[in-house]
């Protein structure tokens, strides 16, 4: 019973701890707080044409992430020579400073639409709706550093297939939103979607405190459990010698 118990505990503590990753990324994409911007690099066209090219922007960060998360491992270790930690506190920082930079000046995140999207020649409009498919919506946009290094965290931790799971599930609610995104707007209005965005910013703030303090943790842990050990067996062994010289 008790070893069943235990299993139960550990399976439930991972399922929370998978649903807390999902519901970061998730934070990090932000595709609710970013549908005015999506939607106004978008106003030129028609709901059909919005929705292949969100479908080419979802497609296309969700095959950058993969990427990352596939290879992310194999560059760290053999360009840049970075450890988790390290990767960690780095990420905390970018994390802090992009949703506080989105929480104080929102506007800095949008991005204007080429003056080639406003043509009138039909291959070269299909041709500039794709580049801005790609660039900036996909990335950076939707994809940014934030969501790339928390990816790679994700996989250096659980796992490869962890990563890509997780971002599966969240490129799904993703694809989702964009393809309704224009009924979504008109659901949520102007004020509910810089609501929803200035929370999700509070939220990545947060995970970039959370991240940072958890790398100040494990290297003060790392460098300080040695000294410590010693500390105390030398403490163990003056108080054994100070028995044995009272006895």
């Amino acid at each position: 019973m008790d070893a069943l118990l235990a299993v139960k505990l550990f399976a439930w503590h991972g399922l929370s701890a998978f649903v807390q990753d999902i519901l970061s990324l998730f934070a990090i994409l932000n595709p609710l707080g970013n549908l005015p911007i999506f939607l106004g690099l978008t106003r030129e066209v028609s709901v059909a044409q919005r929705r292949r090219m969100f479908r080419l922007a979802t497609i296309t960060g969700a095959a950058i992430v993969a990427c990352m998360a596939i290879g992310g491992q194999f560059i760290l270790n053999n360009f840049f020579q970075v450890s988790t930690d390290e990767l960690r506190f780095g990420g905390g920082l970018l994390l802090i400073a992009i949703g506080a930079l989105g929480i104080i000046h929102p506007e800095s995140a949008r991005a204007a639409p080429p003056a080639a999207a406003n043509g009138s020649d039909g291959n070269g409009l299909h041709d500039a709706h794709r580049r801005l498919a790609i660039s900036p919506i996909a990335s950076p946009l939707l994809v940014g550093p934030g969501s790339i290094v928390v990816v790679m965290l994700m996989a250096q931790q659980s796992g490869a297939l962890y990563a890509l799971l997780a971002a599966v599930i969240c490129f799904a609610a993703v694809a989702a939103i964009l393809h309704w995104a224009h009924w979504s707007y008109k659901l949520m209005g102007p004020v509910g979607t810089m609501a929803v965005g200035r929370v999700m910013h509070i939220f990545i703030v947060a995970i970039g405190v959370h991240f940072l303090f958890s790398s100040i943790k494990a290297v003060f842990l790392t460098d300080m459990a040695f000294p410590c050990c010693v500390v105390e067996y030398r403490t163990i062994e003056n108080v054994c010698f100070m028995v044995r010289g009272t006895t």
